[in-house]
């Protein structure tokens, strides 16, 4: 028995440090992009189309608007727009770090915030392009 002394001893690891900022980022972004994904589970994963109108200052002010929807610019050939919500993604981004206390351990929580917005919409105004890309394609 002598002969195993020590060999299956653990090695001292050091410890990492988790950076709590990309942790925080990540899980939001990730609860952003399926709330976003069921929201638009209807109409197939594509954004929510809300109509025609012309120009933004055309649009309905009464309006529960999705995180992601696209509509019709007429005063700009009938383009189409991507547009988000980032009132409603902030107020969510919000509830969920009230709902899991992450207030208290971490200060920076609006920067975190405004990242997972600026990456949300970076991400899906990409996905989106392509998709019309490819449509136009076909």
């Amino acid at each position: 028995m002598t002969f195993f002394k020590g060999f299956f001893k653990k090695k001292a690891v050091p410890k990492k440090t988790v950076n709590a900022y990309d942790g925080v980022k990540k899980h939001l972004f990730a609860l952003v992009v399926n709330y976003s994904m069921r929201e638009n589970d209807k109409d197939g994963g594509m954004p929510e189309f809300i109509g025609e109108f012309d120009g933004v200052s055309a649009l309905p002010k009464a309006y529960r608007y999705p995180f992601v929807y696209c509509w019709s610019d007429k005063s700009n050939n009938n383009m189409l727009v991507l547009s988000f919500n980032d009132k409603d993604i902030r107020f969510y981004c919000s509830a969920v770090i009230d709902s899991l206390k992450m207030c208290d351990e971490y200060n920076d929580l609006e920067g975190v915030v405004d990242d997972v917005i600026n990456d949300f919409n970076r991400c899906t105004s990409d996905a989106f392009h392509e998709t019309i890309v490819r449509l136009h394609a076909k």
